[in-house]
């Protein structure tokens, strides 16, 4: 049996057994759709990892095809981002024409604890805030902007693979693979951040029975331990592996990163029949 047969089989697996979990949960909020605006967003945040263990193994068997098919998952995720923070904006104000007088009425205090005057998060009436706030507390902004570049960057990668000057394997600056790197970070920084300030912020807001912190912290598990998979085997692809007479340069650098995928797909769709349980539906 080779490498590559092996992780076809460990990875197929992860894919049954991923899809299975998924279909389960996203079921358990269909069957009790009683509340659409809230469950759709679920529904859309739990297939994501079904859909990243099936681009897995897509990856993995045909791997010249995977490089057309990696950046599709990185797209899904970061609408899922955009997802979440609608799932929280809902708890917290389900009335959308009442928002933008709630999030004025929030009070913004400085490091020392001062009020400051203007509302925490300057909802959509950023034009009469005071200019230091309008570029520091757009938090809709920082969220919403994510899926838009991300978009744009897979589409970037996609035609920078097509046209061979992305080469994942090198940071050097003639390569497409550290820019868009660079810009990867700096779009998802202040996405995940401006999330995670949204949530500390309200934090005694949200509805206890809907366990926001659960939702952010597993959702944001599986999109940074892809970040941080995507760094480690885009340093070590290119240094620690090297081919051998048990492994090809194709099973180190396509299928050993996807099957890795496929398993975390799998532990964090177990993880999200904890997060975002049905039965408050």
């Amino acid at each position: 049996i080779t490498f590559k047969t092996l992780m076809i089989c460990i990875t197929a697996i992860c894919v049954c057994l991923t899809t299975i979990s998924a279909i389960t949960l996203a079921s358990k909020h269909l069957r009790r759709y009683t509340v659409p605006k809230e469950q759709r967003q679920i529904v859309r945040i739990v297939s994501m990892p079904m859909f990243f263990a099936i681009v897995s193994l897509l990856s993995v068997l045909f791997y010249q095809q995977s490089i057309y098919l990696k950046p599709l998952m990185a797209a899904y995720e970061a609408f899922c981002v955009a997802g979440l923070f609608f799932l929280f904006l809902e708890y917290v104000c389900p009335e959308e024409e009442k928002r933008t007088a709630y999030f004025s009425a929030v009070e913004n205090k400085d490091k020392k604890g001062n009020v400051i005057p203007g509302g925490s998060l300057l909802w959509f009436n950023v034009r009469n805030s005071p200019p230091f706030l309008r570029s520091t507390q757009r938090t809709w902004v920082c969220v919403l902007q994510f899926p838009l570049m991300k978009a744009l960057l897979t589409i970037a990668e996609i035609g920078t693979q097509a046209g061979n000057v992305y080469c994942a394997n090198s940071l050097s600056p003639d390569y497409a693979h550290l820019w868009l790197l660079l810009i990867d970070i700096f779009i998802l920084g202040p996405a995940l951040t401006a999330l995670f300030k949204f949530y500390g912020r309200l934090k005694p807001v949200f509805p206890r029975k809907h366990h926001a912190l659960a939702k952010l912290v597993a959702f944001k598990g599986i999109v940074i331990f892809q970040f941080l998979l995507d760094v480690i085997f885009g340093i070590l692809n290119g240094k620690t592996f090297k081919p051998s007479a048990k492994f090809t340069y194709n099973d180190l650098y396509y299928g050993l990163p996807m099957m890795i995928t496929a398993f975390q797909a799998l532990c964090f769709s177990l993880a999200f029949h904890w997060a975002f349980r049905s039965r408050m539906y």
